[in-house]
């Protein structure tokens, strides 16, 4: 191990997002030129159908620290987490969405809070740029999170967060584990804490992920609460 400035990994998730891809590569390499520090970023291709395999190759042919994973299959988006934390080489995790409306200009002030002390740091969209709907099953879950967790925090499922590596291999994401990361990693007692971070307009498509699989939330959420509050009981 050789001693320097701490590496950062940025963990991308992607689903059918072949028109996003160049765009936010394009952002992260601009805001990584401003932190100056070593990075790699590692695309977990979630079994996307359209293009966005060729257009990942294309861009990790042009740039050595750039890698991409490539599943069969759609297995959700913990698992597309989980496998990009596995292969991470940073002392820095940070995630963010494919879908251009989490910021990369925002990894700058995140990482500050990291180094601040913090071991999650969690984006806050105070202003969402979303449907109607999707803001009030937002309001919902965060407002259930929070009543049922104690964690207070405002947005549990912001796409861009930035983690220490330590916090991100104890998390065992799995179903619909990966909105309860700051639950998970305050339950471990690492500190979290969140930041206002910007949310912008989806450019392109539909969201990908999809909200199909969000009555398996409730079920996770009360299986992290029973067994984060009951592991020290007989």
């Amino acid at each position: 191990y050789i001693l320097g400035p701490p590496m950062i990994s940025i963990v991308i998730p992607v689903k059918d997002e072949a028109e996003s891809l160049p765009v936010l590569y394009d952002e992260l390499l601009a805001v990584l030129k401003v932190i100056r520090k070593p990075y790699e970023i590692i695309f977990v291709n979630a079994g996307s159908t359209d293009n966005s395999k060729e257009i990942l190759n294309s861009i990790t042919g042009k740039n050595e620290h750039v890698r991409a994973i490539h599943f069969r299959a759609n297995f959700g988006k913990s698992e597309a987490l989980a496998y990009g934390f596995s292969h991470c080489k940073g002392d820095i995790i940070i995630t963010l969405d494919a879908d251009l409306q989490d910021d990369p200009n925002d990894i700058p002030k995140i990482l500050s809070k990291i180094h601040e002390g913090y071991d999650v740091v969690v984006g806050w969209r105070q202003k969402r740029k979303d449907t109607f709907d999707k803001r009030i099953s937002s309001f919902l879950f965060n407002s259930g999170t929070r009543f049922l967790s104690r964690v207070n925090l405002h947005d549990y499922n912001c796409g861009l967060k930035a983690m220490r590596r330590n916090v991100a291999q104890q998390l065992h994401l799995h179903g619909e584990l990966h909105r309860f990361i700051p639950v998970l990693a305050a339950k471990l007692k690492y500190r979290v804490t969140e930041i206002h971070v910007s949310h912008r307009k989806r450019r392109f498509g539909a969201s990908k992920f999809g909200l199909s699989r969000s009555w398996r939330a409730a079920i996770d959420l009360l299986t992290v609460l029973f067994v984060t509050h009951y592991e020290g009981k007989p």
